[in-house]
């Protein structure tokens, strides 16, 4: 109640030190995609992962993106992002590599194997298994990393949502 409150006031007004995680590089961005398995789980968290990288995407713009602002070319796959904390409305391309990590045939592939053609182009999992209509939680991208860093042998502590933006970045 009150001391909770307090606490957020407190935090608020001095500013919380933000734990920086480690970017995610070309290297590690492979051997992340390596780890995910065939299923239909497996082909979202790829695509989430080799999309986040290539657009250099925030958690929640991955997590707000439409198959409507998809617009799939021959050579490259555009994607519309309506807004994200630091920019107004743009729309991002990216090329279609054509090798085994394009972020392109990624996308392709989760958005034909989940047989979603409007909505939220990612989405959560029941229990069973079950795809979910519902939009993806941005959380569960920061656990997708992390999860992928710790079958990958690496420290999952150090990795998060923001590392595949800021592995793109630098």
């Amino acid at each position: 109640g009150l001391v909770r409150e307090a606490m957020k006031s407190v935090k608020k007004k001095l500013g919380v030190r933000q734990t920086r995680k480690a970017p995610v590089d070309l290297p590690i961005l492979t051997r992340l995609a390596d780890t995910f398995s065939t299923d239909l789980q497996g082909t979202r968290d790829r695509a989430l992962v080799l999309l986040g990288y290539a657009g250099a995407f925030r958690r929640t713009t991955l997590c707000s993106l439409d198959v409507s602002d998809l617009t799939f070319h021959r050579d490259r796959l555009e994607v519309y992002v309506r807004h994200d904390k630091s920019s107004e409305a743009r729309t991002v391309p990216l090329v279609r590599t054509g090798g085994q990590y394009c972020p392109v045939r990624a996308v392709e592939a989760w958005l034909s194997e989940a047989v979603i053609d409007d909505g939220p182009v990612f989405r959560g999992f029941w229990k069973g298994g079950k795809l979910r209509e519902g939009r993806l939680s941005s959380s569960v991208v920061a656990e997708t990393v992390k999860r992928a860093c710790e079958t990958a042998g690496l420290d999952p502590a150090l990795y998060g949502g923001h590392s595949l933006r800021t592995g793109h970045i630098t």
